[in-house]
């Protein structure tokens, strides 16, 4: 059984400019003990499909996914944003990449949704 299975991810971003298509369709397959390496021309969607797998472009509110993500048989695509966030705490600390996480609490990286404000008195 493979530790992670992508099959078809495409992550779709919508702009003002239009669709932008930044992973179209990638698959592999990695297995317990293997190590991957991702490598491809400027733009090529590199980032954005390791961090589509993270789980990290889901709550991106402009990002449009499709395909499968499956970990160690968990679907990380269709699992609620509860189960997403625990899964990924699980993720971490099997990969031991809670470095990655202090680096962009350092550097004051969020993933959050940020809401909008209105200013008050402002015309």
């Amino acid at each position: 059984m493979a530790l992670l299975e992508v099959t078809d991810l495409k992550v779709h971003f919508e702009t003002d400019d239009g669709i932008v298509q930044a992973v179209d369709g990638v698959s592999y397959t990695v297995d317990r003990g293997q190590a991957l390496g991702i490598v491809g021309e400027s733009g090529s969607g590199k980032s954005v499909s390791s961090l589509t797998v993270m789980g990290l472009t889901r709550f991106a509110g402009n990002a449009r996914i499709s395909g499968s993500i499956v970990f160690d048989g968990k679907d990380l695509l269709n699992t609620s944003d509860e189960i997403q966030r625990r899964l990924l705490d699980e993720r971490q600390q099997k990969a031991g990449i809670g470095s990655v996480w202090r680096f962009f609490d350092r550097n004051g990286i969020s993933f959050k949704k940020k809401r909008s404000r209105s200013r008050a008195g402002s015309a």
